[in-house]
């Protein structure tokens, strides 16, 4: 994987689905040869659930970048919501 300025990391999802970590139901087929991580998981403990979704309400209509901006786009909003929906009961694990 390789590593950017200040210690981030790229890593390309589109290779091979062997690039996707095989722990629990952490990624999603986006399409034939894409996987992605599952958005939802607000207060990161691990599982998409309905107190994710009381973090998302708190923030609702808010444009910035939070844990509840599940799509990354800068604002919170229904489509946030709606992939939280999309991807309740979820579990998220990324290797250490």
């Amino acid at each position: 994987m390789p590593c950017l300025p200040n210690n981030l990391h790229e890593y390309d999802f589109t290779t091979d689905p062997s690039q996707v970590y095989q722990g629990t139901a952490s990624f999603k087929q986006l399409n034939d040869t894409v996987w992605g991580m599952v958005g939802g998981d607000a207060n990161a403990n691990g599982y998409i659930n309905n107190a994710d979704l009381g973090f998302w309400s708190g923030e609702a209509g808010e444009y910035f970048y939070t844990a509840t901006d599940y799509n990354f786009d800068g604002q919170v909003e229904n489509m946030d919501k709606e992939l939280w929906e999309a991807n309740l009961s979820y579990e998220i694990q990324v290797p250490e």
